[in-house]
């Protein structure tokens, strides 16, 4: 009795653009082959796969198939149009809440002179400024904040699906102005939770935690567990820490209060403007630092 050759399939098939569509391996037999058109099995020999590419059922199915999966082309949106739509979102991130944008994408369409091609509603806003505002800003912060020192101003929230969330606001020397850090996720609201979400943060942003100068909260004993410079009980005793800390800061401090008491009209600033501007009391400062650390010395010797 002559031996009969059992073939297997062979997967370069399965690349052959005649085939590549609809051919695979059948599951239930590994020397067979399987339409996905059709769902039936074939054997796996080159001849009758092209004899059954050739049936009306084959044909028939594949009609259907393409006709199930087809997809639409969507024009693509112009740069102007995409322009128009990420300005609507930083408004609405830096003015309202995202809800609004439903009533506003449709008046600006339909008043707005090429304003008909923006299609902007809730759920394509709040992707835009998570996926495209939010990592540009990003992008921009880091390099921005730099080894200065900073300060941070935290709140604690929960949102409409009770998740609490810590807001970080930073406070820095810049060019540019000090601005909104980031919205933390938190799993529990208590002051280790707190303060490792913190420290992670700033570790994600690459912000130094020496450079860390003040923490503003409205709660802080839950929220400042932070290994961070306090103000001694005894006045005299911080005047030194004081000193030092403003010389270093003296010409960012300078620069701060000046644009405060141009910017602000502030009186206050115009006020500690003049007295940093004035080489007198810098000279004096300098002049007391030494003393004064050499007297906070001998306080820590007795």
């Amino acid at each position: 009795m002559p031996k009969i050759y059992k073939q297997k399939p062979r997967h370069a098939w399965m690349q052959d653009p005649a085939f590549k569509d609809w051919l695979t391996l059948d599951p239930s037999d590994d020397l067979k082959c399987f339409c996905k058109y059709c769902k039936s099995s074939i054997n796996a020999k080159l001849c009758d796969l092209q004899a059954h590419a050739k049936t009306t059922k084959h044909k028939s199915s594949a009609s259907s198939f393409s006709q199930t999966n087809k997809i639409t082309i969507v024009s693509s949106v112009s740069m102007k149009t995409s322009q128009k739509e990420a300005a609507l979102c930083l408004y609405i991130a830096t003015h309202s809440a995202v809800s609004p944008i439903d009533h506003l994408g449709l008046l600006c369409g339909n008043n707005f002179q090429d304003g008909g091609a923006m299609k902007l509603h809730r759920s394509k806003c709040t992707s835009v400024i998570k996926n495209i505002l939010a990592p540009s800003f990003i992008t921009l912060l880091k390099p921005d904040i730099g080894d200065a020192k900073y300060s941070l101003l935290l709140d604690e929230s929960t949102d409409i699906s009770v998740c609490k969330t810590l807001g970080v606001v930073i406070n820095y020397f810049s060019l540019t102005r000090s601005t909104f850090l980031s919205i933390v996720p938190l799993e529990e609201g208590d002051a280790k939770t707190i303060a490792n979400s913190l420290c992670q943060e700033l570790s994600n942003f690459k912000l130094n935690l020496e450079n860390l100068i003040g923490i503003g909260t409205d709660n802080a004993s839950v929220k400042v567990p932070l290994k961070i410079f306090r103000v001694c009980d005894t006045r005299w005793l911080s005047i030194e820490v004081a000193v030092t800390r403003i010389l270093k800061q003296w010409i960012e401090l300078e620069l701060h209060f000046n644009n405060a008491a141009t910017n602000e009209k502030c009186f206050k600033a115009q006020t500690l403007h003049k007295l940093l501007n004035d080489d007198v009391h810098h000279l004096y400062l300098l002049f007391l630092q030494p003393e004064l650390t050499q007297m906070q010395h001998i306080t820590k010797i007795k």
